[in-house]
């Protein structure tokens, strides 16, 4: 009977032994958890208020990407509110799990948070870029309308496309992707399309500008001018 009594004793007091164990790493996990849901869920409202004040938002609406985003109702603050929020909660999830010592998920996780600052660079060089690109399409096509240059809207429009092309292929370059077979075709392509556009610009704007000139600075000057 002693013995009936010792089997049935001794895996269930080394059961409750080893619970009595892990349960305080059990609880620390889980208020690293929540504490990262509530961190996330605040920072996240903070960095899309920053975003939405600054005027970052204004200026992301401005481009044809971002007014494309803002008609799907995805705007740039929704979207740091979720970056943030994500990046609070993977930071949570290792410390719980670091806590548990899980080793799997921590590789696991620390391969994802050492890919995050790619992604942030990826996103802030299409943000800036395509900013860039269409303050720059838009200034050309204004000087082009003013001095009555024709066809210079599909020649902006073209270049408008191969410099958003552009942007998009140095920003995909952050995130490690192996983008020779893409090289391989843009090398080329790109010089003669650039060699193409500039000839067109040359010649739009310095036969078109030639007889105007004084009067497109004019109305430029008379812009600036408070």
């Amino acid at each position: 009977m002693t013995d009936i009594v010792t089997m049935v004793a001794n895996p269930l007091n080394a059961t409750i032994t080893t619970i009595a164990d892990v349960f305080p790493f059990v609880i620390a996990a889980l208020i690293i958890l929540l504490v990262g849901w509530i961190a996330g869920r605040l920072l996240g409202k903070l960095g899309s208020m920053i975003v939405s004040k600054s005027g970052l938002e204004k200026g992301f609406e401005a481009t044809t990407i971002g007014k494309a985003l803002s008609e799907s109702e995805c705007s740039l603050s929704v979207a740091t509110d979720y970056l943030v929020r994500i990046i609070v909660y993977l930071l949570a999830i290792m410390s719980a799990a670091d806590t548990l010592q899980i080793e799997s998920l921590q590789g696991i996780l620390t391969g994802i948070l050492a890919y995050i600052p790619h992604i942030i660079a990826f996103i802030l060089i299409l943000f800036v870029g395509l900013l860039l690109v269409d303050y720059f399409a838009d200034f050309m096509a204004k000087i082009g309308e003013s001095a009555e240059i024709e066809l210079i809207r599909p020649v902006i429009a073209f270049l408008r496309i191969f410099l958003y092309f552009v942007i998009v292929v140095l920003a995909l370059t952050q995130l490690n992707l192996n983008l020779d077979i893409i090289y391989a075709f843009i090398v080329p392509l790109s010089w003669g399309i650039s060699l193409g556009i500039g000839g067109s610009i040359i010649l739009f704007f310095g036969w078109g500008l030639k007889e105007k000139s004084p009067e497109v600075i004019d109305n430029l000057l008379g812009k600036i001018k408070p």
